[in-house]
């Protein structure tokens, strides 16, 4: 349901707007990793979905009466599987925003050049990874490339944190692999 997102990424956004400036890259390093985290979980409970649904429906006797509840008892059960890892993601780039206005970056251009790679790595992320990719791998495998990606970002955030390099060097690749 897209709506699920919609919310999850709202929620994320306002998060980050509540956090202060000088906690932003820890902030950002805690976010990728518990994305990360939490996809490793959903990449585990996803196998048991099925039987979780199964149950759900048998709890609901077969009757027209009963089909809107069940509908309703899904997706909330979506919205709180997915609200997590959906929230984080939502969180990522304004705490981007939110680092580059710390460092004094240029945000005129910077925020362009986010958008554009975020743009650019969603479209090629939906293509590469929603249709090209499988069609050749499993599901199970494709999520396994998501959380391959996702720990990545961490680690490029997490080095950034613990070095302390120029933000602007850095940027690029970090929002190249976040976008993915």
């Amino acid at each position: 349901f897209p709506s699920h997102d919609i919310i999850s990424i709202a929620l994320g956004s306002f998060m980050a707007a509540k956090i202060e400036e000088k906690n932003c890259l820890k902030w950002l390093v805690a976010t990728q990793g518990f994305l990360t985290a939490s996809l490793i979980l959903l990449y585990l409970w996803v196998p048991h979905w099925p039987d979780y649904f199964m149950r759900l429906r048998m709890m609901f006797a077969t009757s027209d009466l009963n089909f809107t509840p069940y509908w309703v008892s899904v997706f909330v059960s979506f919205f709180l599987f997915l609200v997590v890892p959906v929230t984080l993601l939502g969180m990522t780039l304004p705490l981007l925003f939110q680092q580059l206005k710390s460092r004094g970056q240029f945000l005129n251009q910077t925020a362009g050049k986010m958008y554009s790679y975020n743009s650019v790595g969603a479209t090629l992320g939906a293509i590469l990874l929603g249709y090209l990719v499988f069609l050749a791998l499993h599901g199970d495998q494709v999520f396994s490339i998501l959380i391959l990606i996702a720990t990545l970002s961490f680690l490029l955030v997490l080095d950034l944190k613990l070095t302390d390099r120029s933000f602007a060097v850095r940027f690029g690749p970090l929002v190249a692999v976040i976008a993915l």
